[in-house]
This record gives C-alpha cells, structure tokens and sequence, in this order.
C-alpha cells in the first residue's frame, strides 16, 4: 500500500510541476503581448519651433529591406555618394508596428507603448506616444502618408493633410502613384511613403531568394521616380527600412540581419559621407530638426547634426529644444521605475543652456544643452541598469534555495544508479534542444510561426518524446544488466530519471528567472534568453507530462528483456546439461 500511495504521490508531483510551468508559460506570453511601457504618465509636449533647414521631407519607408540586399540597389547607390548615408540600428523586437513607432517617435520599444507582436487591423490602436505627426500639427505644417491600410489605425486622419492607405501588399504602384500626386499637387511638409513588396517577397521566398532581390530593384525605380518629383535644393529625401528579413524568411527577433538596414538622406542641407551607424530612435529628432518642428515629447534619439549644415544660431536653437524635451522625459522617467529625481547636474546644464541662447551665446548654449543630453541619457541608462540588477539581488536568495534543496537530495542519494540516472537525464535534456537546433530552429522569435507562440506546442512535444525516450533506453538497459527484477524499483528508477531531467531543466530556467525575471515587467530583457525561457518552460511542462507515463513503456520494455535473456540462459543451461550427461 505504502509503495502505491509512493506512486500516486510522485505522479501528483509531476502533474503539479506541468501545471506551474503551463501557467508560467502562459503568463510568460501574455506579459509579451500585454507589455506596457513603464512611463506613468506623458512628458509635457514640446511646443517650440526653430527655424527650419528645408521645406520639405519625404521619407520613403520600405518594410523587409535588409542592408546587404540595398547595397545592390543601383539608384540607392547613387543617392549614397551624393548625400548621407549609414547602417540604421534598431532594437528588438523587430516588427512592423514596433519599428514604425519609433521611427516616427523617436522612442525605443521598451517606452514606445507599441505591441511587441503585430496586431490584425481590427485591433490596431493610434500610437500612444507624441509623434512627429502631431508635432507638425502643433508646427502649423502639413503632413501626409501613402501606404498601408494599418498607418489609417495608428496616425488619427485629424493630423493629415493628404492620405492614401491600401489594404495590400502588392500595391506598391498605387502607393507611388498617389505619393507622386501629393508631392506635385498639394506639396505636403512631411510625405510618408512605406512600400511593402519587400516585406511580402521576403516572408513568402526569404531574404536570400531571387525574388526578394527583383522586389529590392522595383522599389529603387520607385525611389528614383519619387526623387524626378522633386527639387532636392529645396526639399529632403530619406529612405529608410523598418527590418530586414532573414535568409530563409521572418523577423522579430534580434538577429543582426533584420536589425541592420540602410539610412540614406540626401538634399537640402544635407552634408554627404558616409556616417557608419544610426540608430532608428535618431530618425524622428533628425527629422524634427529639418523642419524646425517641436521635439516629440518621448523622444530618447539625438538628431544627426553632422548630417546637416547648420549655422550657429540654428545648431545652438536645435540643441536647447532638445534638452529641454529630454530633461523632462528623464524626470518623468526615473520618477516611473522608482529611481528618484534627475540629478541636477543635467537640468542646470539645460537651464544654463536656455540662458545663454537668451543672450545669444550661441557656443556655451550648444556646449551645455549638448552635455545635458548627454547627462540625462545616461542617468537613464544608469538607473535603468540600478533597477534591475535591484530586482536580480531580490530574486538571487529564493532562486539559489530552490534550486540547491533538490542538489543537496541527489548528493545524499549520491552513487552508481543516481549517476547512471543523472547521466541518462542529461542526455534527454540536451538531446531536446539539440532536436531543435537541427531541425533549422533558433532561439529567436524571428522564427515564430505564422499561428503564434502556440503552434510551437506540437513540435515541441515531440522532441520531448523522442529525447525522453532515448534517456529512458539507458535506464531500460541499466535496470536489465542490474537483472532488476522489483516493478516498483524499477518503477522508481525511471521517476528518478524524469526527476533529474526536469531538475537541469530546471538550473536552465532558474538561471534565466534570475536574469530576466518571471515575465516581461517594466523593461524589454534580452530577445534571446527571453526565447530560450519561453523555450525551457515548454520543455518542463511537456516532459512532466510525459513522465507520468514514462514507467509504463519502462516496466514493460524491461521485463521484456528480462523475460528474453532468462529463456536463453534456461536454453543454454540445458544444453550444456546435456552436453555433461553425454
């Protein structure tokens, strides 16, 4: 009775260590889809204007457009040597709305209140963040967007003077015939114009293929014929990507290839060469610099000023606005995450600044509204950096005493079966990553099906089954060369053999919960580790799972074995029987 309630209880345990992980799992990817930013509250809008350096900025957007492919755009190519250029860095995660949010906010999406994961139109909300739209609205300019159906949800109609917005993909004509209509007729400040046929080449034939490459060339014809339409003498034109694609198709995840994508900026004032590196966060202040329009409030990048040719006057004006954005978007910022105020070392540069635009000492001004910039971005970085490693130091204790009360029982049963055991669960737990990794998978979310997170379920568990099968084959054979012949021990060796499986994938998740935290909270942690947490976790829950059925195919496998070998060695002793009698 005692060794069948054993049973019952070691059964409950695993059902028990399957259910947490099932709604570790869910609560996991939900705080990724619900991620919110940490900001309580909105940083004041900025309402100063500076003068202007051009009338005019088209921003050609062009989604799935990776850096290497747009080297072997011919008339990219040529606007490179005549204006600015660079590699745009950009954070993960590298989606569409995401990407768009902060090019348009100049705010990273760990502030940006932008879904993580794309959403179906229906579900789109406006951006939530100010945006250069509406600091050309509070401007007195014009603006405008030709692209898709999904800019008609995020950008409210109010802000837009001319908008075209198509629900398709392969409409790329459309969108350029209606751009090559406002720029002619009605002459718009700010032009968006986001073609998408990269994106659907790449998704459908990957980044590699022959037909991504034929869609890079139709939209550098679609970049020269919107360049024809206008007197770069008098006008900017920026063409940028939001991601790039992998070779074999997707993005989302953090790998170089989709985070890296060309920046070429080329007109009016406008200074050429090449400036190696930008991030995607820098696009919004830059343009905002351009048209002398006020900062958006959130903005976390710094315009290129060596891009642009700007007088002292202009550079110190350009400059204070942007301390003075960046200042209270610190305050309210340090505020959120409980770091207390900014120092005041970065607000007195900034108010010293101000003051000695006022009396037009135009260097000193641009001097310290600079170092303010310079000061705040770091105090951000470093009180984001204090936060967590705060919240690291609280979770050590706990995490450290789940995990070594479970080694100190396996070093008290320590010996030859638990190490054959340990051995045979460290194979399992290896060998189902190692299925992953073969079956062309990465630790990224780059790779997340077309159906979401849960389509990895079917997948996963049967890497779970073949790689607990393959550590159960050791238990099987150590069992019958011990001639085992107690179906309960060997019940409990093949218990054993889980326990220990799911105790290193446990060390993986521990480690990951100490780094990363139980979920997304109040900052994007790194892409990758949060992939392999979500990963471990399904592998936890699905191993237990199928630990609780593991002794059957144990049990019956041995004594199988068993039974076999025991004939031959009767057979055998017969025969040698004989063979005396004889």
């Amino acid at each position: 009775m005692r060794k069948v309630l054993l049973i019952v209880l070691v059964i409950l345990a695993f059902c028990s260590i399957a259910i947490v992980a099932y709604t570790w799992v869910n609560d996991l990817v939900d705080s990724i889809y619900e991620y919110r930013t940490p900001l309580k509250g909105t940083p004041p809008l900025v309402w100063d204007v500076n003068r202007p350096l051009t009338s005019q900025v088209v921003l050609v957007l062009i989604d799935g457009l990776r850096y290497d492919t747009s080297l072997l755009m011919p008339y990219l190519n040529l606007l490179r040597t005549q204006g600015a250029c660079a590699v745009l860095t950009s954070r993960p995660p590298s989606n569409a709305q995401s990407a768009w949010t902060t090019i348009v906010s100049g705010t990273s999406p760990e502030i940006n209140a932008a879904p993580l994961f794309d959403r179906d139109l229906e579900w789109i909300l406006p951006i939530a963040t100010d945006h250069l739209f509406a600091a050309i609205n509070r401007a007195g300019l014009t603006s405008g967007i030709a692209g898709s159906q999904r800019w008609e949800k995020l950008v409210p109609t109010d802000f837009l003077y001319t908008r075209y917005f198509v629900d398709a993909e392969d409409a790329d004509e459309q969108v350029l015939e209606n751009a090559l209509v406002f720029l002619d007729e009605f002459r718009p400040n700010f032009l968006l114009v986001h073609l998408q046929q990269m994106e659907a080449a790449g998704r459908e034939h990957g980044g590699a293929s022959p037909e991504y490459y034929q869609a890079a060339l139709q939209c550098d014809v679609h970049i020269r014929s919107l360049a024809a339409h206008l007197n770069l003498q008098r006008s900017v034109l920026l063409v940028a990507s939001s991601y790039g694609h992998l070779d074999a198709g997707g993005h989302g995840g953090d790998e170089a290839i989709v985070l890296h994508t060309p920046f070429v900026m080329v007109g009016q004032n406008v200074s050429p060469g090449d400036y190696h590196t930008l991030g995607q966060i820098d696009l919004a202040p830059t343009i905002a610099a351009l048209l002398g329009i006020p900062m958006p409030s959130a903005v976390q990048g710094r315009m290129q000023v060596d891009m642009l040719k700007m007088n002292s006057v202009d550079k110190a004006e350009k400059w204070v606005s942007l301390a003075s954005q960046r200042a209270r978007l610190g305050s309210i910022y340090l505020h959120s995450i409980g770091q207390g105020p900014l120092p005041e070392s970065a607000e007195g540069d900034m108010l010293v600044a101000l003051s000695s635009l006022q009396i037009k000492n135009y260097e000193s001004a641009t001097k310290l509204a600079s170092l303010s910039v310079h000061q705040t971005d770091r105090d951000m970085v470093k009180a984001r950096r204090a936060r967590i490693w705060k919240e690291r130091m609280q979770r050590a204790v706990p995490v450290a005493l789940v995990l070594l009360i479970p080694l100190w029982i396996i070093w008290r049963s320590r010996g030859k079966r638990t190490a054959w055991s340990a051995l045979a669960a460290l194979l399992a737990a290896a060998l189902y990553h190692a299925l992953f990794l073969w079956q062309g998978n990465t630790y990224s979310f780059s790779h997340m099906p077309v159906d979401g997170l849960a389509a990895t379920l079917d997948p996963s568990l049967r890497r779970a089954a073949i790689a607990m099968a393959v550590g159960a084959v050791f238990i099987i054979w150590r069992t019958w060369y011990e001639r085992e012949r107690s179906i309960f021990a060997v019940i409990m060796r093949a218990y054993g053999y889980t326990a220990l499986q799911l105790y290193f994938v446990g060390l993986v998740i521990g480690a990951i919960t100490w780094w990363n935290g139980l979920h997304f909270r109040w900052y994007l942690p790194n892409f990758t580790i949060a992939y392999v947490h979500f990963a471990v976790l399904m592998q936890a829950m699905l191993s237990a799972v199928l630990a609780t059925l593991l002794p059957v195919g144990v049990v019956l496998l041995q004594r199988g074995l068993l039974v076999i070998t025991d004939r031959f060695a009767s057979a055998s002793g017969k025969g040698q029987k004989v063979a005396r009698s004889r």
